[in-house]
């Protein structure tokens, strides 16, 4: 058997697996478990009091991070189609675009159909935060912040895996999940649920639209 064809999802892009389980169904039932305990967690990272630098940095990621990694992911294709195969550069980008439109199509849906209020809502614990979002809809499963965070933070991974950007947009996903907590704006089950989803669809493009890359 080929040695490609049996890899699996995680293992197909380079990453690792964690106790035998694939990464975006690890993060599945961890949202699953975090659940009882969503407004818990929540009242305990939103602070009772102003952190001006916390605030925001937190502000900023609501208002730029998406802008600002389809930005940083593009340009790094542009670098890269100065220096590599046109063809191959074609086909990651191909990937790239069909796993964000899949992110907000999916998202899209499930945040319809779950109807979820917020915690800073006051249908969710509004009376309990310092409310620092204003975006008062019901759509807070799953977080699409958390899913294109995560896709974009897959596809670097996928395509240029020794690359010094790696890490750093493993830590802005992170920063961004635990931002979106922070302000109110989702519970921590909305924000895992949608970096599973953000991995499986990054991982699925990627192995649909680009076999034989690398």
């Amino acid at each position: 058997m080929n040695h490609r064809s049996a890899d699996t999802l995680t293992t197909q892009i380079g990453l690792p697996r964690a106790l035998g389980i694939e990464w975006p169904i690890l993060l599945g039932f961890l949202a699953l478990a975090v659940s009882p305990i969503d407004e818990f967690i929540v009242a305990a990272v939103n602070p009772d009091q102003p952190v001006w630098g916390l605030d925001r940095a937190a502000y900023f990621l609501d208002r730029w991070s998406t802008r600002l990694e389809l930005a940083f992911f593009l340009s790094l294709f542009f670098l890269a189609f100065l220096w590599r195969r046109l063809e191959s550069q074609r086909s990651a980008l191909c990937a790239f675009v069909t796993s964000w439109i899949l992110c907000e199509a999916v998202v899209g849906v499930l945040k319809r159909v779950t109807h979820r209020p917020r915690p800073c809502q006051p249908e969710g614990m509004q009376e309990r935060l310092r409310v620092l979002f204003d975006h008062f809809d019901f759509r807070s499963f799953p977080s699409g912040h958390s899913a294109f965070a995560v896709a974009v933070a897959v596809f670097v991974t996928a395509w240029v895996p020794r690359s010094r950007f790696v890490p750093l947009v493993w830590v802005l996903a992170i920063l961004i999940g635990v931002g979106r907590i922070y302000i109110g704006a989702h519970h921590p089950s909305d924000v895992l649920a949608g970096a599973a989803l953000g991995w499986f669809l990054a991982s699925v493009s990627w192995k649909a639209v680009t076999p034989g890359h690398g």
